[in-house]
């Protein structure tokens, strides 16, 4: 009797007295899933895509495990949080979070609260004045592939960020 009992308290521990039973996953649904299954994901940034896809396809309980991971890497991040952060921000663009949002955020409504970080902190990175400035610096690099990367940088900045200080007006007028 007393298994049972600890069994029981076990179940609802977890929520299973109480949360109604996910519905089956139909054919696609199960196909996208499975193939989220291998090769075995183990970054913050894989989980992420795994949780968008799943996400995608109306599977919100497999996509909230793999958000739950996310939050999970995250919270250990420490103090390369904001980093962390702001590779994922950089990693996806803000369609794929917004529709990632779109599907979690009913069932769990902190999933706003942690895009809304990992945006923040992608257009923080992006506006870094000294990134920014080492960006233009490596325009003149003698490698394409850096040059690449430099420009790209750029681009993803925002226009008010790349704005360089203002000619002043002349104190004089001639006559």
């Amino acid at each position: 009797m007393r298994l049972a009992a600890a069994c029981a308290m076990a179940w609802l521990a977890v929520g299973g007295g109480f949360a109604p039973a996910a519905p089956p996953l139909d054919p696609l649904q199960q196909s996208v899933v499975d193939s989220l299954a291998f090769p075995v994901r183990t970054t913050p940034r894989e989980w992420l895509d795994a949780a968008i896809r799943a996400a995608d396809v109306d599977a919100l309980d497999v996509a909230l495990g793999y958000f739950g991971r996310v939050v999970e890497a995250l919270d250990a991040a420490g103090p390369d949080r904001l980093q962390a952060l702001a590779d994922l921000g950089d990693a996806f663009d803000s369609a794929e979070l917004g529709r990632l949002e779109q599907k979690l955020r009913p069932q769990e409504p902190a999933v706003g609260k942690v895009l809304a970080a990992i945006r923040e902190a992608a257009a923080l990175r992006r506006r870094d004045p000294a990134r920014l400035a080492a960006a233009a610096n490596a325009l003149a690099s003698a490698s394409a592939a850096e040059r690449g990367a430099a420009a790209a940088r750029l681009a993803a900045a925002p226009e008010r960020a790349l704005a360089g200080p203002r000619a002043l007006p002349p104190t004089h007028t001639r006559r």
